[in-house]
């Protein structure tokens, strides 16, 4: 489960929550200042914690970052190293192509279900194919090879 700490501080009381981000945090943040009757009164968050490697700042509310924390908890690595490098969210199930553990791992299985007539294989430079190939794919380094993602 995704979570973020806040600390807040109003008028002379300093308190620190978390919340569950997969549960609108505005509205459980509205929540909490309500049952501390402190609405209308000044409120100053000073510290925000999240249990993982996206910086809050980068994105425009906390729902967006609690929407980006549950695909990673749902999708994992992936979905971050993606997210990170294109900056907005994406159709991951229509983009990722799987973890390989080369590249050329991954090119030539894609050469392989073009089913190419065994006396024509010779002739193709799978150097080139391959190099050719990777510009509509972008790769990401992962523990186990790559991940694969199709632009």
């Amino acid at each position: 489960m995704a979570t973020i700490t806040i600390e807040f501080i109003w008028s002379s009381t300093t308190e620190e929550e978390t919340f569950d981000l997969d549960s609108g945090v505005e509205s459980a943040i509205e929540d909490f200042i309500g049952e501390r009757g402190c609405e209308g009164q000044e409120i100053i968050v000073i510290d925000i914690e999240n249990d993982g490697d996206a910086d809050v700042d980068d994105f425009s509310d906390l729902n967006e970052f609690g929407a980006y924390a549950e695909k990673v908890e749902e999708y994992g690595e992936a979905y971050a190293m993606r997210y990170r490098d294109i900056g907005v969210d994406f159709d991951f199930n229509d983009e990722f192509q799987g973890e390989w553990r080369t590249v050329d791992a991954f090119t030539q299985n894609l050469l392989d279900d073009y089913e190419i007539p065994a006396h024509l294989v010779c002739y193709i430079d799978y150097v080139k194919w391959s190099r050719n190939i990777m510009m509509d794919y972008t790769e990401y380094s992962s523990a186990n090879g790559y991940y694969i993602f199709r632009d």
